[in-house]
């Protein structure tokens, strides 16, 4: 395994650079995009060249975000065919614990670019020539705050809002455990930089379509427990995501906190069946210090120790809920006895 870099050195090397690529795993999520749009908007100011490029499309409750519009969406040959991607000396990968989810921007990536890995996942494999990755960050756009300010990048309302974004989603709107103070001194920075709490909160939290409360119906209609109510777990089907018209990027993911918010639960699980061929997903939230990345480890995943995923090659959703609670349950009762 690679040793971590650290700030110092990706700063530096930000500093060194005037042609730079940003990109987030697929499908992006609030801290990959976020990460993304707030440096490209930083290097912009700066006179850099910077363009966010991803291997699936910004899904809908992104879209509204600045410089989302922008975003390169990857076709094959990318680096080839497109003038704004030719010739990169670096892609900046956010908020993904290893190579798999990256696609093509990492995959096609020509040998003279840098791949520069700045992360917070307790399972990331160091696969950047440069790393930093800290596992006790609260986001991974709480850290490239921390880089615009080491390398003195101009900020503006642009950068601030998609990197204070990134923060109230990954901390659960400042009510998970990585909530640190660190983490509030960057929110009040950031707020303080231009970005407003509110228009995130009415897009993020009160911007909710049909189709997804009608899933959210449904994926309470099928909690079950067990062990002794210590797991809640419940599934959506790709039947119902065609339904609803949701099979846009990885709409149901959020629905993990069905489970999670049951009273006396303590981990949650939520399956989501895939396109048939692809398998099943499965997200594991903790309210206790069980580590659920334990077990998406095992199973070719990972995350963090409280929030974690896997993907399982099997289209059979109610054997894998089965196999993963069994395996959940025995993790659970051993760590009691």
């Amino acid at each position: 395994m690679a040793t971590d870099d650290g700030l110092d050195a990706i700063a530096a090397f930000l500093q060194g650079g005037d042609r730079f690529l940003l990109t987030g795993h697929a499908p992006l999520d609030g801290d990959g995009l976020g990460s993304a749009l707030g440096l490209c908007r930083a290097l912009r100011q700066a006179g850099r060249t910077a363009h966010v490029v991803s291997d699936a499309p910004v899904p809908s409750m992104l879209r509204w975000l600045p410089g989302a519009s922008d975003v390169i969406v990857w076709t094959p040959g990318g680096y080839r065919d497109d003038p704004r991607l030719s010739d990169p000396q670096a892609l900046f990968c956010f908020d993904s614990g290893d190579t798999k989810r990256l696609g093509g921007p990492h995959r096609e990536l020509p040998p003279s670019a840098t791949v520069v890995n700045v992360d917070h996942h307790v399972t990331n494999t160091r696969f950047g020539h440069l790393n930093w990755v800290e596992e006790d960050a609260p986001s991974v756009g709480a850290m490239v705050w921390r880089l615009v300010r080491a390398v003195g990048l101009p900020t503006d309302a642009d950068v601030a809002l998609p990197l204070y974004l990134s923060l109230v989603e990954d901390t659960g709107r400042f009510s998970y455990s990585n909530t640190s103070p660190a983490a509030l001194r960057a929110a009040a920075d950031l707020v303080e930089a231009g970005a407003d709490p509110e228009t995130i909160t009415n897009h993020l939290y009160r911007n909710e379509d049909l189709g997804t409360m009608r899933l959210r119906a449904r994926c309470v209609e099928r909690l079950q427990t067990a062990a002794g109510g210590r797991l809640a777990s419940t599934y959506v089907t790709w039947a119902d995501l065609e339904e609803l018209g949701l099979t846009e990027g990885d709409q149901g993911r959020e629905m993990v906190e069905v489970a999670i918010g049951l009273e006396g639960t303590e981990v949650g699980l939520l399956l989501r069946g895939l396109r048939p061929g692809e398998g099943t997903k499965a997200s594991f939230r903790s309210k206790s210090d069980f580590d659920v990345a334990a077990i998406c480890t095992a199973h070719g995943g990972g995350g963090h120790r409280k929030a974690a995923g896997c993907t399982v090659v099997d289209d059979d959703l109610a054997a894998v809920r089965r196999a993963l609670v069994a395996e959940t349950v025995a993790r659970l009762e051993r760590r009691t006895t």
